[in-house]
């Protein structure tokens, strides 16, 4: 299965533990099933929900109630308001587990001109998943949700600035207790390099460290085409700038 959505196009995947309609213990190795359903989130690939097993002596519907909670993410098909049809919906939650932000992304590719239709908060005004965070391990920075689903303990900016006022950057400072990784889009060096320097120059001084993609590739990409030995290959490249550099990038 993962190598079907690795390898061909679709839009929607069904039956993904099609055999617990007949043996109700049967389950997905976590480990495979996360690399699933991250493949499906990144490709955008609707998964199907199948009640029928539960008229059929099974206790779940398929997927089971397990998959489906991981990730809480859902689509909306046609509805009367336009801006909201055909969109995968993936929430985001903060640390007492309320919604708090959502990102509505169009997955016909009809609506070219309004791709997202995100709610109008401001996005210095919460942190995005907030609830799965652990400040005590390294944290890592990156642009997009697609990127954050594929890295372990990031924080999507939904952009490439973090200015002061922003939530995430007041949340760094004041519970950020170990490093701060910088891990912007291929085609945002230099972006990354102002936010670096920015948060050296905070009490977070000698924890911050920077993660350069190559020009075309973010996380999600390099997710999609080398799986998870390609971020982890990522994560290890790593480093701190030093005042050589600092001079040059000024």
């Amino acid at each position: 299965m993962l190598q079907s959505i690795s390898s061909y196009s679709f839009q929607a995947m069904a039956h993904l533990d099609f055999p617990r309609r007949y043996f109700d213990s049967w389950e997905i190795p976590e480990k495979t099933i996360n690399s699933i359903l991250e493949l499906m989130i990144k490709k955008e690939i609707l998964l199907e929900i199948n009640t029928s097993s539960i008229s059929n002596d099974c206790t779940e519907p398929l997927p089971s109630y397990n998959i489906i909670k991981k990730y809480n993410i859902g689509y909306v098909g046609w509805t009367s308001e336009p801006n909201m049809s055909f969109r995968i919906i993936i929430p985001s939650y903060d640390e007492f587990g309320d919604l708090n932000y959502y990102i509505a992304r169009d997955y016909s590719g009809k609506n070219s001109k309004r791709k997202y239709n995100n709610p109008e908060v401001p996005k210095t005004s919460y942190i995005f998943d907030e609830c799965m965070i652990n400040w005590y391990e390294d944290i890592t920075l990156v642009e997009g949700v697609f990127d954050h689903i594929v890295v372990p303990n990031s924080i999507p900016l939904l952009g490439k600035v973090l200015d002061e006022d922003n939530a995430v950057y007041s949340a760094l400072i004041n519970r950020a207790m170990a490093n701060v990784n910088i891990m912007l889009d291929g085609d945002a060096v230099k972006d990354a390099k102002k936010l670096y320097y920015k948060l050296e120059d905070s009490s977070l001084k000698g924890r911050v460290r920077i993660i350069i993609c190559d020009d075309g590739y973010d996380a999600s990409t390099i997710y999609e085409k080398y799986g998870i030995n390609g971020i982890k290959k990522l994560m290890k490249s790593k480093r701190q700038l030093n005042d050589f550099d600092r001079i040059f990038d000024i």
